[in-house]
């Protein structure tokens, strides 16, 4: 009997705990590559492990040189740490331009985000002034969202950036085929496939994937993303572009509209019942 109490009592501080740190605010930076130093990296690279793990044959050393090097060359990377200066939200950015054919391309590297963090407001305010800021800095040229997926972030992405689409998207367009393709190209390793635009990644993700979504959208992402990468849990992985226009920026201003909103109700709602008790 003793023995199960503990275990209660172990549960009960395991999930005041979780709570504690949802409800302590992020303190959130936004870094270029070049200025980050070898002690934070490390530590973004912990964090990173919580999300994916090496397949047997990559050791840690390459992992981290990989990963450094990611880091090193990225135009921001977003970092968002409670008071210990422990990480709990990772958003790298990458810019490829292409002056000849006018044309930006903006890499979201990495994007890892704690459960508890997952659906900040601040996170969407962030995204979205970074793709505005770029847009803004080559006014007249064409800008694209890529990413590499795995099933979250496709679909989050695909609920907050129309025109999403991959190389096995039907219609797509020649503009589309060709952004794509030049964010392949940016692999130097062999292991994409151009025909599927499938990435054969050194890491395996430990996500894990609800397998009857509810809302109608997410059902129809899931079964887009299914069939474009059925092996996503082996590590491989979904290029995906999304053009960058008005409308794609009102939507994501629209999502941090509604977070925001959800966020102040659970505030009141908490509040009341603080009142109560």
């Amino acid at each position: 009997m003793n023995q199960q109490i503990s275990r209660n009592d172990r549960h009960k501080e395991s999930r005041d705990a979780q709570v504690r740190r949802k409800s302590a605010p992020l303190d959130f930076r936004i870094f270029k590559g070049e200025d980050l130093d070898d002690e934070r990296i490390r530590s973004l690279w912990n964090f990173r492990r919580r999300f994916v793990k090496n397949k047997p044959h990559v050791e840690d050393s390459v992992d981290f040189a990989r990963f450094q090097s990611g880091l090193r060359r990225s135009k921001a990377v977003v970092v968002g740490a409670d008071a210990c200066g422990t990480p709990h939200v990772l958003l790298v950015l990458v810019v490829c331009d292409d002056a000849e054919r006018r044309e930006r391309i903006l890499n979201w590297e990495y994007a890892f985000f704690s459960p508890e963090h997952r659906g900040e407001a601040r996170i969407y305010v962030i995204w979205w002034w970074l793709i505005a800021r770029n847009v803004l800095e080559v006014r007249g040229w064409s800008v694209w969202c890529a990413a590499w997926t795995y099933p979250a972030s496709y679909f989050v992405l695909r609920g907050n950036m129309p025109g999403l689409v991959s190389l096995q998207s039907p219609g797509l367009s020649p503009n589309a085929r060709d952004a794509l393709l030049r964010f392949g190209r940016d692999i130097t390793d062999g292991a994409f496939d151009t025909s599927t635009g499938v990435r054969n990644m050194p890491t395996i993700p430990l996500e894990a994937i609800d397998d009857r979504p509810n809302r109608a959208l997410m059902k129809e992402a899931h079964r887009e993303y299914i069939t474009a990468n059925p092996r996503w849990a082996e590590g491989y992985t979904l290029a995906v572009v999304a053009p960058v226009s008005a409308i794609s920026l009102g939507s994501i201003a629209l999502t941090v509209a509604r977070r925001s909103l959800r966020t102040l109700r659970k505030a009141k709602t908490k509040k009341n019942h603080t009142r109560k008790d």
